[in-house]
């Protein structure tokens, strides 16, 4: 996603193994006064306020992250969002089919919808399902 830089800061920082690195605070239009993080390096050492950049954002518990829009962890990140839409999708398609197909009994049959109500069915011999039977 292509993001207008508002804020930046790198900080210096040493990890618990005791490497040194940057640490890239930003801030963009499209988030507000959020903060963003990521890691500083030659691809980005240039970046300053005003600048567009194509970058991903990944929300982490409370936090904001970045990567750029191009490499391996940026393909990770688009593809746990799809993921996440195709299951939002399936909970949805599931709760529909859970409100609105008649319900059964532990032998197969369909539930009365109200008591004293005989409900018979006729299946065919193969049990298939065409397009047209799907109500969605």
């Amino acid at each position: 996603m292509t993001e207008k830089i508002t804020y930046v800061n790198r900080t210096q920082r040493t990890s618990k193994a005791g490497k040194p690195y940057t640490s890239l605070s930003l801030k963009v239009e499209s988030r507000g006064d959020k903060f963003i993080n990521g890691f500083g390096n030659q691809s980005n050492e240039s970046w300053k306020v005003g600048d567009t950049v194509d970058i991903l954002i990944e929300q982490k518990g409370e936090y904001l992250n970045f990567v750029p829009a191009e490499g391996k962890k940026a393909e990770e990140i688009t593809i746990n969002a799809k993921l996440e839409h195709i299951l939002t999708k399936l909970g949805l398609i599931q709760n529909y089919l859970q409100t609105n197909l008649p319900k059964r009994t532990s032998d197969g049959n369909l539930m009365p919808s109200f008591p004293g109500e005989k409900v018979k069915v006729e299946y065919p011999d193969d049990e298939t399902i065409s397009a047209d039977q799907i109500p969605f």
